[in-house]
């Protein structure tokens, strides 16, 4: 063989062999720490995934909830029991006082229609929606896309008001729905507007405001057709 060759074969083996005993010191010396490092990483990354995955189940969740709910006192438990999650709670208690508006405009209990709802039944409902949409308004963020439910919110008070005769506080619910809604949402701001209007032709013996000029909250889009709809000749319907 030629002596140089021979020279070249031994210095790539010595090479190698210098190779292999660095990689098993290292391995001993380092390599739990690096194993233990890609480990932890691992298993971080399976946590954050699964973590991943049981947030989405828990709003796909919640949102199932809301769209199976239907009595009130059903979609109040949706309220509570999905509280921080997306809108779902505001849109429950939305639906939810919506619900009780209608009972109390029908004087009648929508899950037993064969109940006709007394006196104390009807301010009951009304204690529950008033209730319920300060929920919304106290939770509402104005400045961010929440706007709509405060206003939702703010029609939903004044709709009681107007129930218990008390037209100057749902004046006064109307003005601040159309500040809220601002130069933004500028129909809804008008038919706020036009809705405090009509008090001055409403009987303090009337109930509540037609069925059409009620909140009606989506799940979809929290922007209502019926505020944005011009508003109905006749802005309220007597009781019973």
């Amino acid at each position: 063989m030629d002596p140089n060759r021979l020279k070249q074969v031994q210095q790539t083996d010595l090479t190698e062999s210098r190779l292999n005993q660095e990689f098993v010191f290292w391995l001993k010396e380092k390599g739990p720490t690096w194993l233990l490092v890609i480990l932890l990483g691992l298993v971080a990354w399976v946590g954050i995934d699964k973590y991943k995955q049981w947030k989405a189940d828990k709003y796909s969740g919640a949102f199932f909830d809301l769209e199976k709910a239907t009595g009130a006192e059903a979609l109040e438990s949706v309220a509570e029991d999905h509280q921080g999650i997306a809108s779902v709670p505001q849109l429950a208690r939305l639906k939810a006082g919506q619900i009780y508006l209608i009972e109390i405009n029908q004087r009648r209990d929508l899950e037993d229609l064969d109940a006709d709802l007394d006196d104390e039944a009807i301010e009951e409902r009304l204690d529950k929606a008033e209730a319920l949409y300060r929920a919304v308004l106290d939770d509402a963020q104005p400045e961010s896309g929440e706007r709509l439910f405060a206003v939702q919110a703010l029609f939903g008070l004044a709709a009681v008001a107007e129930a218990r005769g008390e037209f100057d506080k749902a004046g006064d619910f109307y003005d601040e729905a159309a500040q809220t809604a601002g130069a933004a949402y500028k129909p809804i701001a008008e038919q706020a507007r036009k809705r405090k209007e009509s008090l001055a032709n409403l009987d303090p013996g009337l109930m509540l405001p037609a069925r059409e000029d009620l909140p009606h909250p989506s799940p979809i889009d929290p922007l209502l057709r019926d505020l944005l709809a011009p508003p109905a000749d006749t802005e309220s319907s007597p009781a019973g």
